[in-house]
């Protein structure tokens, strides 16, 4: 057997300390200078009240002149470099060189036109002051994302003045197809002609009210006012709101709620909003003469509505994306009826702000669709209104005929809106402005007062102050009927002591609410 080679490797003689070091100190060196972010590092000076007043460079990489425009910094201090620096940046550095305690920050430095990301420690013994810097210039970023915060306010602002240019409109119309629907009561052919009318009035409100809500959806901007309210109530509520439609398209509508009467903490307008949007596409992307239905039952703890129809169906390839704003399949998009791609979007927003989901199924082309609506369920507390609600006495209360001052000036639905109100048996003044208003007021002494917001003399909000301030106008109910209906002017019309705010064009059913109603209105 062959002996075995025993011999060992030599071990290289220990490299000398000095070496060492220096091979350390040039790796830390190229990757100093290696690296895009930019690095600095500083030593505080503080005055001697122990304030935080300046800084000295020390060291800085290749970046840091990218990354800030200032040449040969080292050995000089910022004061120096740029006199104009925000005292901000002096104070941050030197609370990190006093107590040790990094920071990671985004801020402007206005000097430099920059705007930085930055992360910022001590280094070297306490008593030194110096504080090292790792830095980027996210200006660039920063301009973007404030060029697309630009954009998204003056969206909202174009939305919001285009619904109102819309809706200005829309109320005379409204008003009109009133005053013909009265005059017609013996007429079947005008009236068949005014259900059309008011069909197709209805859907354009509604385009209007969906296009507006696009930038509360993106924004998060839509306020709910909750109480517990029956899902009972909000579905019959829902189904009023589109029953000509489902009439007009000769469907079955099934509605089953079972024995147990559910509730839910929820906006009742809002969650009405999102059944009228799912029974509307029911109606619509199902042919004429199909079938919807209407299934409430509690699953457990929450309360869950289903509601199918028999109609197009959804592709599989479309179902992930149906909940997503501007989302329409090619067969929706080829559908006459077919919308703006806004109502399943609000329809997610709304469920999901109440605390709820919703989901879609649907087995293909031809099959229909269900969508399911879960919501958490609460207890029904009984409010004032339940029990006025629950008072024949007060139910069957009819008011007298009111006088009313109505103000706009637009001229046709001022007028519209005084006839209308004259048939219903009211004694009305018009005024085109708010100076009119307040002379008519001071000798017409009105019950209530439905006043426009943008006038040309003085506006609503003036008007209303003025008003007010008169004895004839301090005991009248004013009611604000305007196309602005953001969050923003009800709490403007709320604040100038308007009674309630009525956005353009006005529900009729809303209108009587308001005029038989007596005693201060929510708003």
């Amino acid at each position: 057997m062959p002996a075995m080679d025993q011999s060992v490797e030599p071990i290289p003689p220990a490299e000398p300390a000095g070496d060492a070091l220096s091979d350390s100190s040039a790796k830390y060196k190229a990757l100093f200078d290696a690296i895009d972010e930019g690095f600095y590092i500083v030593e505080v000076r503080f005055d001697e009240n122990g304030k935080a007043e300046d800084y000295l460079f020390v060291e800085a990489n290749p970046a840091f002149e990218k990354q800030t425009g200032i040449v040969g910094a080292v050995g000089r201090t910022m004061r120096e470099l740029r006199p104009n620096h925000e005292a901000h940046w002096f104070q941050i550095y030197g609370d990190i060189a006093r107590t040790g305690q990094p920071a990671r920050f985004q801020a402007r430095a206005a000097a430099l036109n920059r705007f930085y990301d930055v992360y910022a420690f001590r280094v070297g013994e306490p008593g030194q002051n110096r504080v090292a810097v790792l830095f980027n210039d996210i200006g660039p970023r920063k301009r973007a994302e404030e060029a697309l915060q630009e954009a998204s306010r003056r969206k909202d602002e174009f939305l919001a003045i285009l619904a109102h240019e819309l809706r200005n409109p829309l109320a005379p119309i409204r008003n009109g197809l009133q005053i013909v629907r009265l005059a017609s009561q013996g007429d079947s052919t005008l009236r068949r002609t005014v259900d059309m009318m008011e069909r197709q009035l209805t859907h354009l409100i509604r385009l209007v009210d969906d296009l507006l809500d696009v930038g509360r959806i993106e924004s998060g901007k839509i306020a709910l006012q909750r109480e517990p309210v029956s899902l009972c109530d909000v579905l019959a509520a829902s189904i009023e709101s589109i029953q000509a439609l489902i009439d007009s398209r000769h469907h079955r509508l099934v509605v089953t709620t079972g024995d147990e009467e559910l509730y839910v903490d929820g906006d009742f307008d809002r969650l009405a909003q999102i059944f009228s949007n799912l029974l509307s596409n029911a109606a619509k992307y199902t042919d004429p003469a199909g079938r919807i239905t209407v299934i409430a039952q509690r699953e457990g703890e929450q309360a869950t509505v289903q509601v199918s129809d028999t109609g197009m169906g959804i592709p599989a390839e479309d179902i992930a994306h149906v909940f997503e704003l501007f989302s329409q399949g090619a067969m929706h998009r080829a559908h006459a009826e077919g919308g703006l791609g806004i109502g399943l979007a609000l329809v997610r927003r709304l469920v999901e702000l109440h605390g709820g989901t919703v989901a879609v199924e649907s087995q293909g082309i031809g099959t229909g669709s269900t969508f399911i609506v879960r919501l958490p369920i609460t207890q029904r507390h009984q409010t004032e209104g339940d029990e006025r609600r629950n008072d024949p006495a007060e139910a069957r209360r009819e008011q007298a005929a009111s006088r009313i001052l109505v103000v706009d000036d637009n001229v046709d639905a001022a007028d519209s809106l005084a006839m209308l109100l004259r048939i219903q048996g009211h004694d009305v003044e018009v005024a085109n402005g708010g100076v009119e208003a307040i002379e008519k007021a001071a000798r017409f002494k009105p019950d209530i007062v439905f006043l426009d917001i943008g006038m040309p003399d003085i506006d609503g909000i003036e008007t209303a102050h003025r008003l007010r301030a008169m004895p004839e106008g301090a005991r009248s109910r004013l009611i604000a009927l305007t196309g602005w209906g953001q969050a923003a002017e009800r709490q403007r019309t709320r604040a100038a002591g308007f009674d309630d705010h009525l956005v353009k064009p006005v529900d009729p059913v809303r209108l009587s609410e308001i005029v038989q109603g007596g005693g201060r209105l929510a708003n």
